[in-house]
Parts: structure tokens; sequence; C-alpha cells
């Protein structure tokens, strides 16, 4: 009687489990909802790498992008609707263009929730949704984080590091897909900047240190790369999710005469990888195409909306054709139009001040830049971009009156260059702040140019600042006289042993500390807060706060130099970041007292802090 009972209880718990498994989604052999990764990488254009040589492909050379190169839908002719990677991020959150999100910079605009992204039709799709950024320029500010149920760029910046290199990064997703989103389907993004600082030492697998280049880095995003694909595939999630991989914007291996690539509409700038890895069952064969005709990241939204089912946003802009993407991941067929026209821009003209907004438009292998001389290149015979057809060749005035046109009719205005010697300033900031560069020509052409802009109190004190730290006091003393700057005078002479006198009043009396003419200002005589404190550390003699003050003082100065490095950093990325462009503006009030002969004990604890930062 007993064991009819037991297998009773048996039949009925086998019975129970069963049911409970199809009533919570175990999906056998049903269809499982595919996941969509996106991953947007800062400087990554369309000849980042490449996918044509064995030894590349051995994945040696190309770590994770080889995967790429194998197993999605690579387009060689994807162009970015904005070199400003926070807009270009925007149009694929929106599927379109800048001038109609309203998104044209890295700087204080935002998304406005008018418009709705792919993110909040996923999460109302059932998706889990998440957004990493790695760090400059992409933040929360922008709006991106519409619809994403988290938005993580808490990234703490450091003098060795203001990013969140892209390992970790990576970190932080798996971390949150396993406890968030381990049996559903998710939305995700992964910003990455870190091929904005080629400076940057990076290891790979073994430890072994690269070489500080873009090189370094670019393996060093392919390796990374490698390991999230084991990791999806390890989970079997791999084959399941459309992984998008795109890069925002292009930096050119090498510079046109007035061009930087926070304007650049040329290809180098404006032309971007594009590999879409579809999500696909495990036995499907891998796919082995390339798309040759022109698309844009604003396709890649139309795409994402197509995706989850949801209506692509129309647009009044009939002759801005946008296109999903979707029919190319199954086969080789093209069905846009492909003579449509493609618009790239650049607001950061506008938005530092310097001028309007620039604009170019694609169409096929015609390039059109819309200066206050227009230029056309086609680009079937000139690859380069460097011999515009002429404006009395019959193309070129068949190309003005069907794509110029257009541009005049919609109130957009021609662009106009930039001055020379603002361009050259930008230039030399490139190579002054990066840390491996000699900076010895760099000295000298800022000299040079300093003599024309001898109203920029920028470069005289970045002159200032070179010479303040090689102990090159009789540059800094002419420096000083040439600026007007007695405090830089002051410091010029006492290192070189010469009788001087200062003001004792503002911030100039605590530089004569330990004198007769000693006089302690008040807050309000000298605001500079750090140099305060530095006062109160080296006056505090034996004082029981003594090492509380120093700890206050080291803190706010380490935070000071931090303020100072991204400030440098953002000058060598062609000021792409929303921060102070008058930072670095010259050396801070508390190294100018630090440099003097009678502080050298404090400037040796300084420097070890320092040290123990780097």
């Amino acid at each position: 009687m007993k064991t009819v009972e037991v297998s009773k209880t048996i039949v009925i718990c086998i019975c129970a489990f069963i049911v409970t498994l199809v009533l919570s989604g175990c999906n056998w052999g049903g269809k499982q909802t595919p996941s969509i990764l996106i991953i947007a990488v800062e400087y990554l254009g369309f000849d980042s790498f490449s996918c044509g040589s064995n030894e590349d492909r051995d994945g040696r050379g190309l770590g994770g992008f080889a995967v790429f190169c194998d197993e999605s839908v690579r387009f060689t002719h994807a162009f970015t609707p904005s070199v400003m990677s926070q807009a270009s991020l925007s149009s694929v959150m929106t599927a379109r263009y800048p001038f109609e999100h309203g998104v044209w910079h890295n700087g204080s605009q935002y998304l406005s929730s008018h418009f709705k992204t792919v993110a909040e039709i996923a999460i109302e799709k059932g998706y889990r949704t998440s957004f990493f950024s790695g760090g400059p320029p992409v933040w929360r500010k922008s709006g991106l984080s519409q619809g994403f149920e988290v938005f993580e760029d808490n990234v703490k910046p450091g003098l060795k590091l203001p990013y969140r290199p892209i390992m970790e990064n990576i970190r932080e997703f798996l971390q949150w897909w396993r406890r968030e989103a381990n049996d559903q389907p998710f939305f995700s993004v992964i910003y990455v900047p870190d091929l904005q600082f080629p400076d940057v030492t990076t290891f790979n697998d073994l430890g072994e240190a690269r070489e500080r280049s873009s090189a370094g880095q670019l393996k060093e995003v392919g390796e990374s790369l490698g390991s999230l694909v084991r990791h999806l595939k390890d989970a079997r999630r791999w084959d399941n999710t459309t992984v998008f991989l795109m890069g925002l914007n292009g930096r050119p291996k090498v510079g046109r005469p007035g061009e930087l690539e926070s304007y650049s509409l040329y290809s180098e700038s404006a032309q971007v990888a594009l590999y879409i890895k579809p999500a696909r069952k495990k036995r499907d064969l891998a796919l082995e195409w390339k798309i040759d005709k022109n698309v844009s990241l604003v396709d890649v939204g139309a795409t994402l909306f197509d995706l989850l089912g949801s209506p692509i946003p129309s647009s009044a802009e009939k002759r801005l054709e946008i296109a999903s993407l979707t029919g190319v991941l199954e086969k080789p067929e093209v069905s846009w139009n492909q003579d449509r026209i493609l618009m790239v821009e650049s607001g950061w003209p506008q938005w530092r001040g310097v001028g309007g907004s620039r604009f170019s438009l694609r169409k096929g292998h015609y390039f059109v830049l819309y200066d206050r001389r227009p230029k056309i290149f086609n680009t079937l015979i000139d690859r380069q971009e460097i011999s515009p057809l002429s404006n009395k060749d019959p193309l070129y005035r068949s190309l003005e009156l069907d794509i110029l046109t257009y541009l005049q009719d919609k109130g957009f205005l021609p662009w106009s260059p930039l001055p020379g010697m603002l361009v050259a300033k930008l230039e030399i900031a490139k190579n002054l702040w990066r840390q491996k560069k000699d900076s010895q020509e760099a000295r000298q052409r800022i000299g040079l140019i300093a003599k024309q802009r001898s109203w920029d109190r920028q470069l005289s004190g970045w002159q200032a600042e070179l010479a303040l730290s090689a102990g090159q006091w009789e540059d800094l003393k002419q420096l000083a006289e040439d600026s007007g700057e007695d405090l830089w005078e002051f410091v010029a002479d006492v290192n070189l042993g010469k009788k001087t006198n200062l003001s004792d009043r503002g911030c100039e009396a605590v530089f004569l500390f330990g004198s007769k003419r000693f006089r302690r200002p008040g807050p309000q005589e000298c605001e500079d807060e750090l140099l305060m404190d530095l006062l109160k550390w080296v006056d505090s003699g034996k004082n029981s706060k003594r090492i509380s003050l120093q700890d206050h003082f080291l803190r706010q100065y380490v935070q000071a130099k931090i303020e100072q490095r991204i400030g440098k950093w953002n000058f060598i990325n062609a000021l792409n970041w929303d921060v102070n462009v008058e930072i670095p503006g010259g050396p801070l009030l508390a190294d100018l007292f630090l440099s003097l002969p009678r502080n050298r004990k404090y400037a040796a604890i300084v420097e070890n802090r320092l040290l123990r930062e780097n």
C-alpha cells in the first residue's frame, strides 16, 4: 500500500515539475527572444583594422576583431551622421539626423524626451536595458539615458586614467547581465572611449606592456572584445544576440592642412567601422559577405527599431532616405535607393564659438563638402579626396544643382575655415601635451605662434608651465617680462639668486612667507584656495594639526592636477569634451610657490604623492 502511494507521489511531482518548466518559459524547442548588444567605439574608423590579410585573421593580430570579421556582415562604406559622438549616438538611438533630434555636439545639449528612443521601445517589449559608458565625452547629462534601467557612467578620473578601460567596462556589463538579465533578453550599449588615449600603457593577457600608441590601444580593444565574445559563447548567449560593432567617428592617421578631427568631414574622420553579427542558430553557417554601398549610423537606428518590431520613425526629409539594414543580414542584396543622400556634419565650430556648423553630403561615390568654397570629389577615382572637381566641369554643375541646392534650400549656411593660427595652436597642443612626444619642436613652434597671438594668455601660460617644470629660469623671466607677470619674474629671480621685489597684496603676499614683509592675506584678498591651503600647511610648524593640514592640501593638489590633466587630454582630442577650454592656463600658484628654493622639502613630499598617484 505504501509503495503505491509513493509511486503516485512521484508521478504527481514529475508532472508538477514539467508544468512548472513550461509555465516558466523554459522554451524546450521554443524560440527565445534574441538580445541586442551595441559596442560603440570612439575613433574606430573604417581603416582601423583590416579583415583581409591572413596574418591578421589568425586572431593574433586582431583579437576579438577577427570574430567580427568572420561572423558579421561588414559594411565597408558606413558613415557617421556627425563626428561628434554624442550627436551620432543620439542618431543611433532615434534613427534621426542631428538637425532633427537637436543634439549637434558633445556640449550641454541633451536629447529631448520628446523623441522615443529604441531603448524605450526595448523596455516596453520586455527587454532588460543597460548602458555602460567608459568616460568622456558620453555622460548621462546627454539625455541618452532615456529607456535604460541602468546608465553606468560613474567613472572616477585620475592622473593616470581619465576613463574606465574597456575590459573594466565589459566586466560591469557582464556583472549586470548575470545579476539582472541572465535568462531574459537584453538591450545594452557599451561605449568605448579608449582609442582617445594612445599614450596610456596597456597590458596583454600575459601581463606584458604594449607600446604606448594608437596601435597598442587598438590591440587592447581587440583583446578585450575577444574576452567578451568568449564569455557570451560560454554562456550560450552569443548565437542568440545581435551584436553591433561600430565606430562613432575616425581619427586621421595623417593630418590635412587646416583640418582637425573635431570638424573634418573627410572620409578618414567620417567613414567608420560597422559590423553586424545577427542572431542566428548555432548550426547556421557564418556570414561571409560585405556591403559596399553607402550606409549611415542613422540606418543602424532604423535597424534597431526594425529588430524590435517597431515602426521606423518617419522623417519629413524625403531626400535623406533612412533604411533598415535587416534585409542584408539575411542575404547580400541591397533594397534601398543606392543614390540616396547621406548627411555628415560637425557642430563643433558652433559649440566652441569659432564658426558655424559644417555640413557635407554623400551620394553614391560623390562627396560634397559644403564650405564657403564648395568642393566635390569623385571618390571612385580619388579615394584620398585630394583632387576636387573643377567648378567648370559639367559634372560639378550637375551635382551642384542636385545636391548643393538641397542644403541651400534648407537654410544651411556654408562653412568658413577657422583662422590659421587657431588651428596651429590646437595642433601644437596635441604634441605638447602628449606624454611620449619630444616637445622640443612644439616648444619652438609655440613660441612662434605666441608672437602672432600676443593677446592669447593661454599660450604664454603654457610656455611658463614648460619653463617652470624644466627649471629654465631665464626663459621664465623673459616670458614674465613679455607678459607682465610679476609673480613669474619673482620666482625666476629668486631661483637665479637675484634680488627682487614683490607686492605684499593679494596672493602675491603668500610668496613673501619667511621674510619680514610677509603678511597673511585674507580669503577675500587671495581667492586661490589651493595656495591658501598650502600656506596653512607650511606655516603649521610642529602644530598638532600639521599632518591633517598636509593631507588636506595633498588631496586638493592632486585633484587640481587631475583637472589640469583632463584639460590637456581635451586638447589632445581636439577639444571634443565638455570641460573648461581655459584649462590648462598656466602654472598653478601652488606650483610656483613650491618652486622657491626654501620650499624644496615640501616640493619633495608633493612629488612623492604624485608618483604614488601615477
